[in-house]
């Protein structure tokens, strides 16, 4: 997937709408020309990641995990970078495409 195509779906799945003229709302209250760059901005993932339900914290750790690849008694998934974020969460949710 792209880095668009990962933005677009995932602020789609966070409540992001994109209107009629191209631009994107969260409940009409800001207008943007692009999704959150979620890909490119660890504090842009906050957003998902507290979107997350406790009942989906394992699964996305270890969707985090499988994707970087790194030995689950390490930090690794804590200083983990934006686009293997957005990559287990979308994973996590069946949204990620090959």
């Amino acid at each position: 997937m792209t880095n668009q195509q990962i933005n677009e779906r995932i602020a789609k799945l966070c409540g992001w709408e994109k209107t009629e003229k191209g631009w994107w709302t969260k409940r009409d209250e800001d207008y943007h020309p692009e999704p959150p760059q979620y890909t490119s901005s660890r504090d842009a993932c906050i957003e998902f990641e507290l979107f997350t339900t406790n009942a989906e914290l394992n699964a996305y750790g270890d969707a985090l995990i499988d994707v970087i690849k790194c030995d689950i008694d390490s930090y690794y998934p804590i200083v983990s970078a934006a686009r293997d974020r957005c990559e287990a969460f979308l994973r996590m949710k069946g949204q990620w495409d090959e």
